[in-house]
């Protein structure tokens, strides 16, 4: 039986929901078994109401992503499905590509954001009910899409509109609601595979599924097994490269690599195996590397400093300047090492960034995904009591574990003072050494949900007829436990401390103030170590101590609600209908870091108190939907929806929100629909109650007076002038430049709720003649209050370049900076306090459209299927009364994305041609907006004999195809596909352009990393 487009749930890679038409309650991932025997017609609850209706229809931009089609896309993981829909592909989704960075819920976590405003704004469901956040450390707040049992689930709703009326809190972004599988009958297996072409990054699935149908009960019971392999630098030819060209001839103007003859590599970024000194030009600064030819110590003239002709005294210096000869004289070689200058002014040469190493066996070994192991289990059942006119008990049970890791390279590097017993150069200095920086996590998650529910028949005096009341608990918890490289920086102090018996010659160093124990001496100054190549017993004495934590997350609700019929218009095609309810929630964070961190004893990582706090909730909420008219002129169906909250929270005051929907039918085939709404979200627990947490960041990514000389800013220059920072002030200090250490903490007694408006007006087409379905929605999201931190960058900026003074004030008392002229950290940032508050504004508003065409034919039927979105507007600042930001078109923020899906269906067959899109995007903002950069004497690329350099700061529109073939009997599923067709690269970018880059291409999830991939799954049902 062929079945229209309008009668069934239609479902891909991202498709839509079919509004106003009737639609079956639930899809399957495979045929349905036998049906069990009918009782009565089933009222179903679609997302985005809590009206309960008999057919699938709503007024709201409901997307819609089957299971069984998402399969025939090549996407076998919740994550994956959700985070490549157009609602969220419009911005940056955290994913098992973000290993090296700090995420909230910690690494290994993987969550959504709709409509560009993040994971804290967008409420996850399972059948309806809020799945617990899970993760590790402090920042637990979202929903680990892990935690999802993909083989239990039917389809994927996402509601792209503000939902707090009706969900409550975080509803602000829209909501996702995984609805599992009904009336299943029998026993299924299923494995699932995908493979790269180039090797590395693997994925497979194994899991079964067993459930059972009868007249009064049900049970269905499912688990699985999912693993994702590493994909490693070394996999791939991940070279990153400058990827800058000339201006003047639009050549590249990289440094040529003379050992490839290619622009040159510089691994993922840090270098490694060099020395910073800490004195004066002739006692030892600048950047040192091992040399064993080198035997004495030498001062002399600066080699990048060249006499000029004529001249006995002067020099010209590599920056053009004339100086005295005399002034230039600096420390060249000491035994065994020797300084690393840039050529001279306007000689061809390697510039000293060009001289030090980039690449090591544990930079190859970094993950660019990061493996991971995952276990899913799932159960539900019920039973009709057969009382009181069918009264329903349930429960669902879900526990999910994760077992994930990360490896990269990352940098060593410590102060060692000119009296330790190793150092051969007579001044403080630093070495900067390759080492691991690994971490591992086990996450938990369970719940448990029980309930009753039944029918109201003739309702309550004549009210809430025709209806359905329910009561449930639910109880959760996510807990973790999460360890890493830990580097003691108690032993780190000792070490540096070591001292040389002078009879004996025996170094030794003191015991460590903390850890204790027999301190080992280690020669940071040693070639072998300065490469990174530890001893066995070096390198479990500096990276293998202990120090695991453990997070846990709890959450409890219990939630009530009747519903039904109160009277019918005159004249409207239904009932009005009525929802009353109530929600408790409360819910809990305690994250205990190791023992090390929480005593302060971990060097170059982030540390944290514990973070420990809990809130609880009380909610009455109620919607109301009215059928006003109907068949009339102009007037096929004319339906209002109002829907109401009140919310009362222990952290802050109480609250309300509202949400109005007109839902007006013209004709057939003509619809509009009109939605406003307001929404909030509560602080997240860790934005309450975050111990105070440490990080570090570079002085360039923080300090705005760093060649203040070029700002363009006339209160900016004025401010750092008169806090004593000379315009060429570089950042550094004799050389070198520390990183600033940021404080983080939570806001408990200050934050306040987030408040939001959204606004979405839609156009429906469903022509008679033709097989399809057409919505086009306009939409438009505003937040305010929004919690945030002001970012260590704007925190100092606003207090040298903000115009009103007084602001300036509040942001100057919150950084600290080294004003002691004989300190070796002079005029640098020493620390940025930045605790979470209510600051950001952002402002989103776009156009969706989406479509659904079917035509049959004697040979089979065709489905095209796509989904477009284009993000006008994506606006941000840090006050209200402040000039916003346009982000929308950024890198990491395409102003569109699409996805299309084309079906044949034939008898068993179905084909398949998969179409994701995202639109170009450019860094427009990028140094100031000037482009190309004009390349200074004795700048890196002068040194190339390049004038000026034009940065590539636009990514291409980017479109990757796949193909698929399922073929599908009574007993058998099997599906076969090849992803990213062609082999489509992701759009190269220049250096410095974007915060990250996989090669020259930047790290962004909208991009397929992966390459040609080749996937298969097999189902077999007994």
């Amino acid at each position: 039986m062929k079945i229209s487009v309008r009668a069934s749930l239609i479902g891909a890679t991202a498709l839509t929901a079919l509004t106003f038409i009737p639609a079956v309650a639930s899809a399957q991932t495979a045929p349905a078994p036998a049906a069990a025997p009918a009782k009565q017609a089933e009222t179903i609850v679609v997302t985005g109401s809590r009206i309960r209706r008999d057919t699938f229809n709503s007024a709201s931009p409901l997307t819609v992503i089957t299971n069984d089609n998402a399969v025939l896309s090549g996407t076998i993981d919740a994550a994956e499905i959700l985070q490549s829909s157009t609602a969220a592909a419009g911005s940056g989704q955290i994913n098992n590509f973000f290993s090296g960075f700090i995420v909230e819920g910690g690494p290994g976590i993987q969550t959504v954001g709709l409509n560009s405003l993040g994971a804290q704004r967008t409420l996850v469901l399972l059948n309806g009910r809020r799945l617990p956040p899970s993760g590790v450390r402090g920042q637990v707040g979202a929903v680990d899409l892990q935690t999802i049992p993909n083989l239990a689930i039917s389809r994927y709703e996402i509601l792209n509109e503000g939902a707090s009326p009706i969900y409550g809190s975080d509803a602000v972004g829209g909501v996702v609601n995984a609805i599992v599988r009904k009336n299943v009958n029998g026993f299924e297996a299923t494995a699932s595979g995908n493979v790269t072409e180039a090797g590395a990054g693997e994925q497979f699935t194994v899991g079964a599924l067993w459930g059972k149908t009868a007249d009064r009960w049900n049970v269905m019971v499912s688990g699985s097994y999912f693993e994702q392999k590493a994909l490693k630098y070394g996999d791939r030819d991940y070279c990153q490269q400058d990827y800058v060209f000339n201006a003047a001839t639009g050549q590249r103007a990289d440094f040529i690599d003379p050992k490839t003859g290619q622009p040159k590599c510089f691994g993922i970024g840090p270098s490694f195996n060099r020395i910073s000194l800490l004195g004066a030009a002739t006692t030892g600064t600048g950047t040192w590397i091992s040399d064993p030819s080198i035997t004495a110590r030498t001062v002399g003239l600066n080699p990048s400093v060249r006499p000029i002709a004529g001249s006995t005294t002067n020099c010209l210096t590599a920056t053009g300047l004339t100086v005295l000869c005399s002034t230039q004289q600096a420390l060249l070689t000491v035994p065994g090492y020797r300084r690393l200058f840039s050529p001279q002014n306007g000689v061809i040469g390697a510039p000293l960034a060009n001289q030090i190493d980039y690449e090591h066996p544990l930079v190859a070994n970094t993950d660019i995904i990061s493996p991971s192991k995952r276990t899913n289990f799932y159960a539900t059942a019920a039973r009709d009591l057969d009382i009181l006119g069918g009264v329903e008990i349930y429960g669902e049970a879900l526990y999910a574990k994760r077992e994930s890791s990360q490896e990269r390279a990352a940098q060593l590097f410590f102060v060692i003072p000119a009296t330790n017993a190793y150092n051969p150069f007579g001044v403080s200095a630093q070495p900067v050494i390759v080492r691991p920086a690994n971490s591992q996590q086990t996450v938990e998650t369970w719940q448990v949900v029980g309930g009753v529910k039944g029918q109201t028949g003739n309702g309550f005096a004549g009210l809430l007829k025709n209806g359905a009341w329910e009561l449930y608990a639910q109880t959760s918890s996510g807990e973790g436990n999460y360890s890493g490289t830990a580097i003691l920086a108690d032993r780190l102090t000792a070490m540096a401390n070591a001292t040389r018996n002078p009879t004996t010659g025996v170094v030794t160093c003191p015991t460590p103030t903390l850890s204790g124990g027999t301190c080992l001496p280690i020669n940071f100054f040693d070639p072998r170590v300065l490469r990174g190549d530890f001893t066995a017993e070096e390198f479990n004495y500096l990276f293998n101590n202990e120090n695991t934590g453990n997070t846990v997350y709890e959450q409890t609700v219990v939630e009530g609600n009747v519903s039904g019929d109160v009277f019918q218009v005159p004249g409207a095609s239904d009932a009005v209908k009525l929802v009353l309810g109530a929600q408790y929630r409360t819910y809990s964070i305690n994250d205990v870091p190791g023992a090390e961190t929480r005593r302060a004893n971990i060097a170059l990582t982030t540390v944290a108190g514990i973070t420990k706090g809990e809130d609880s909730v009380k909610e009455f909420y109620g919607e109301l939907s009215a059928p006003l008219l109907s068949k009339k002129p102009l007037v096929e169906n004319l339906e209002v929806n109002l829907a109401y909250r009140y919310t009362n929270y222990d952290s802050y005051d109480s609250n309300t929100t509202w949400k109005a929907t007109a839902n007006w039918k013209i004709t057939p085939e003509f619809a509009i629909v009109a939605i406003a709404g307001t929404s909030y979200r509560a602080p997240a627990l860790f934005e309450l109650f975050l111990g105070d947490q440490t990080g570090f960041l570079g002085q360039a990514a923080v300090d705005p007076c760093i060649n203040h000389d070029l700002s363009q800013n006339p209160i900016l220059k004025a401010r750092c002038l008169a806090a004593g920072i000379p315009g060429d002030y570089n950042g550094a200090t004799n050389g070198s430049s520390q990183s600033v250490t940021v404080f983080t903490g939570g806001g408990a007694g200050t934050l306040k709720e987030e408040e939001s408006r959204s606004d979405i007006f839609s156009f429906v087409y469903t022509p008679s003649k033709i097989d399809l379905n057409l919505r086009v929605d306009y939409w438009k999201i505003s937040v305010t209050d929004q919690v945030a931190q002001f970012g260590a960058g704007n925190i100092v900026g606003s207090c040298y370049g903000a115009a009103d003074q007084a602001r300036a004030d509040q942001f100057c008392r919150l950084f600290t900076r080294d004003t002691n002229p004989t300190s070796n950290r002079f005029r640098q940032i020493l620390t940025v306090s930045n605790d979470y508050v209510n600051v950001n504004v952002t402002e989103v508003e776009g156009i969706d459209l989406k479509a659904v065409y079917r035509k049959d034919f004697a040979f089979g039927d065709l489905v095209i299927d796509t989904a477009h979105r284009w993000t006008t507007s994506n606006e941000t600042g840090l006050f209200s009364d402040t000039n916003l930001t346009q982000v929308a078109g950024d890198i990491g923020e395409p102003m569109y994305v699409s996805q299309t899906q084309l079906r044949f269906e034939r008898k068993d067959w179905t084909y398949s041609w998969n179409i994701d899109a995202v639109g170009q995007s450019n860094e427009t903002l990028f140094n100031n907006g000037v482009n190309p950069v004009v390349a200074t004497p004795g700048s890196y690329y002068a040194y190339n004999g390049v004038g000026s350099v034009l940065y590539k700061t636009k990514t291409e529109t980017t479109i990757t195809h796949g193909v698929s073939v399922r073929y599908r009997s009574d007993n058998w599923t099997i599906v076969g596909g090849i992803r990213n067709l062609f082999d489509e690269a992701p759009p190269s970018i220049s250096t410095a352009v974007f915060f990250s880059r996989l090669g020259n291409s930047a790290l962004t999830s909208q991009y397929d990393q992966f390459g040609r991939a080749f996937n298969a799954t097999v189902i077999r049902r007994f």
